[in-house]
């Protein structure tokens, strides 16, 4: 009885030990077939430049975080080179830099023919994966998919032909849109406690009461903070949900409709400018759209309608 009771005992303590180091080290373990790519950390990986058909993506990372641009490429020869877009890296980013860095293949098919590569898409690939490093670029040229799961056809500047995981390289296509963050404001809510609002000559000041819950948070006047203001609050969390479109070129020309300053307990920290528009798009700025961005029409337009309402509820 008791060696049967070592022994289970010896058996769980193996499961638990199996189960910890799967714990500590998520994602490490690799297949025999697999094939290391590029052997570098997260750390030393400066950006990722994706180029196709439609759109060239690059990521960088710096002191601020990550910084998107979108360059659209030219539909044909001779048009105008459309814009390059910059953006604020979204939450994904931080999960494609540690898919990228080290940077492994479902597994490798080695030196191939031309007649094959043709076969592949890969005798002149039309879409490019480029990681920047200390001193030094890693290049692999993409070519076609495979049925089913999508992982894509790779060649290193070596010639040896690969085979990467669709996952690693899928929020680099089609523009990056999960990549960009493109929310007005990017404070959370839960940071604020004061928010000062200015329409010309006139202006109020609002408290953001227990921000630390969302479910009781509330906006207040500061001479009755006990007081709800619903009208302050539903307007807060549409000004909170707008998000850019386009970045311009240059600041909104003439005063904005509207300003609305944003502070914590000791600091400010952000200041938001609307425009009405004049076309089809509003125009704003906040911190991190510091130059303009364009936004929706009828948000921004129903926001400068309803803020005669805040500056009155509760007066």
């Amino acid at each position: 009885m008791i060696r049967g009771m070592l022994l289970h005992i010896v058996l769980a303590l193996a499961a638990i030990a199996a189960a910890y180091a799967a714990w500590q080290a998520p994602g490490t373990t690799h297949t025999a077939a697999e094939r290391l790519v590029c052997d570098v950390t997260p750390s030393e990986l400066r950006a990722v430049r994706w180029q196709e058909e439609k759109f060239i993506v690059e990521v960088t990372r710096g002191d601020g975080g990550y910084e998107v641009t979108v360059t659209p490429r030219e539909a044909k020869e001779g048009a105008v080179s459309p814009a390059t877009q910059r953006y604020p890296g979204s939450d994904r980013v931080e999960a494609l830099w540690q898919g990228l860095a080290p940077l492994w293949a479902a597994r490798s098919l080695g030196m191939l023919e031309d007649p094959k590569l043709g076969e592949l898409g890969l005798a002149k690939p039309t879409s490019e994966l480029r990681l920047t490093l200390a001193g030094r670029d890693v290049v692999l040229g993409i070519g076609g998919a495979t049925f089913g799961s999508g992982d894509l056809y790779a060649r290193t500047t070596d010639g040896e032909v690969v085979l990467l995981r669709a996952a690693s390289v899928r929020d680099l296509r089609y523009g990056a849109t999960s990549l960009i963050d493109r929310r007005l404001i990017a404070s959370p809510r839960v940071d604020i406690h004061r928010v000062v609002l200015s329409v010309g000559e006139r202006g109020r000041e609002l408290l953001q009461r227990h921000a630390d819950k969302e479910e009781t948070a509330f906006f207040a006047d500061p001479a009755e903070p006990d007081a709800k203001l619903e009208r302050a609050g539903a307007w807060m969390a549409r000004l909170w949900r707008l998000r850019g479109e386009e970045r311009v070129a240059q600041p909104p020309p003439g005063t904005p409709s509207a300003t609305i300053e944003l502070w914590t307990t000791s600091e400010r920290r952000d200041v938001i400018r609307l425009w009405p528009a004049n076309g089809p798009e509003a125009l704003g700025t906040s911190e991190r759209f510091a130059d303009g961005v364009t936004l929706s029409k009828s948000t921004v337009d129903a926001l400068l309608r309803d803020i005669e309402q805040v500056l009155q509820e509760g007066r």
